[in-house]
């Protein structure tokens, strides 16, 4: 097996809704030595991608995504006890859905895809409250607040997180970075939410967060 071939079979398995398979391809590419992070980079993360894309053009329903997304979620949890972790965390992140959010699926994702990549994830939940996010990132001394948002309207409450930080001036200790399916549908839509930066998924998110608080 080689990722290639791992990744082809992977896809088909999301496809297919076949949670057991998708357990089984994960379990067999790691018998066959290849790298964790390297599943995780060019199988999970390219599978989970397509997938995306299709919903987006209509392809797929919100109940089989969900189920996708519970097949992904688990093989990231198996993958992840198989990567090496440093020692000490590069940094800890807070992770929450906005107020009166309650669609949570990519919140697992980028939260499973940050403890991959070292992160220390402070996952708030769904319907998260302004204050909340920051009350959270203060208290665990966290570096940067990631928030999720499915609908246009709860993804536009989410500018609170910057009246607060700049409230309490906490700009430069605190990034602030948003994702969901309103910012990628407008790529500018994170500005008027006066947010440090937007991630499109899972991995654009730990690439971001690396760059804005400067870990490696």
């Amino acid at each position: 097996m080689n990722l290639e071939i791992c990744r082809q079979q992977f896809l088909e398995t999301l496809i297919a809704l076949d949670q057991d398979r998708g357990k089984q391809i994960i379990e067999d590419a790691l018998a066959a030595k290849l790298p964790a992070e390297e599943i995780i980079a060019h199988v999970v993360n390219p599978a989970m991608d397509d997938v995306s894309a299709r919903q987006t053009n209509l392809d797929i329903t919100l109940s089989r995504m969900y189920i996708m997304a519970r097949i992904v979620e688990t093989a990231l949890n198996r993958l992840l006890l198989a990567v090496p972790r440093p020692p000490v965390p590069r940094a800890t992140v807070v992770i929450g859905t906005a107020r009166g959010d309650y669609h949570g699926l990519g919140r697992r994702l980028v939260a499973t895809f940050m403890r991959v990549a070292g992160f220390k994830v402070v996952d708030l939940g769904l319907s998260v409250e302004n204050r909340q996010f920051v009350n959270m990132a203060v208290s665990v001394k966290a570096q940067a607040i990631l928030a999720s948002a499915l609908l246009v309207h709860t993804a536009e409450e989410l500018v609170g997180i910057r009246d607060i930080l700049r409230e309490r001036k906490l700009e430069n200790e605190i990034k602030f970075i948003v994702g969901g399916a309103p910012f990628n549908f407008d790529p500018e839509f994170w500005t008027q939410v006066r947010a440090d930066a937007m991630a499109r998924n899972a991995t654009d998110a730990v690439a971001t967060v690396r760059q804005l608080i400067g870990v490696g």
